[in-house]
């Protein structure tokens, strides 16, 4: 079954640079997100790990996360962040739907490292704000973009995440953009 989009659910009127005046982000850093509940299986670890090793002095991590269903977890992440001066983590335990837009319009890239998935409705999110997705190459996520959306990578390739991080930060991402929304508005 379809999983649909949510374009006309969340407003999406705040533009780059007021998103980022509010979030405390440079005009001209490369932004990665990750927004979503902190779980293991969504990978933060990898992320975090793989954005200290390929990212620019220039580029920031922004994650936007709840700490909902384990605490502890959650409390790791954010110590492992705060080993990177770039890495600015937005916690709260149940982010208001208006707040979506602030953390999406900041971001050029969504990035989602999922080590097990099936479905993504963040991922959709985000095609929906017409962002660029790095995604995983699992579950049903490879449907979800094509190659001008974002990229895929293996999950199980170590060098996969930050590689992904890399190559797009040299795409054209308005082109990118443009594409994701194509993609939401086909769900």
């Amino acid at each position: 079954i379809p999983h649909g989009n949510f374009i006309d659910v969340f407003k999406n009127q705040i533009t780059k640079s007021e998103a980022r005046g509010q979030l405390g982000i440079a005009a001209d850093a490369f932004v990665f997100l990750f927004f979503g509940n902190a779980r293991i299986y969504k990978g933060l670890e990898n992320l975090i790990g793989s954005f200290c090793r390929v990212a620019g002095p220039d580029a920031n991590l922004v994650l936007m996360t709840r700490k909902a269903f384990d605490a502890s977890y959650s409390d790791k992440v954010i110590e492992l962040a705060k080993r990177d001066s770039r890495i600015l983590v937005f916690t709260h335990p149940f982010f208001p739907n208006d707040d979506f837009q602030i953390y999406l319009n900041a971001c050029d890239v969504v990035t989602l490292p999922f080590a097990e998935v099936l479905t993504s409705g963040t991922a959709i999110t985000a095609l929906g704000f017409g962002k660029p997705l790095i995604l995983p190459a699992l579950g049903c996520l490879p449907e979800l973009i094509n190659e001008d959306a974002g990229i895929l990578f293996d999950a199980q390739d170590p060098e996969g995440l930050g590689t992904a991080m890399t190559e797009i930060q040299r795409w054209n991402l308005e082109k990118a953009g443009a594409a994701a929304l194509g993609c939401a508005r086909v769900l």
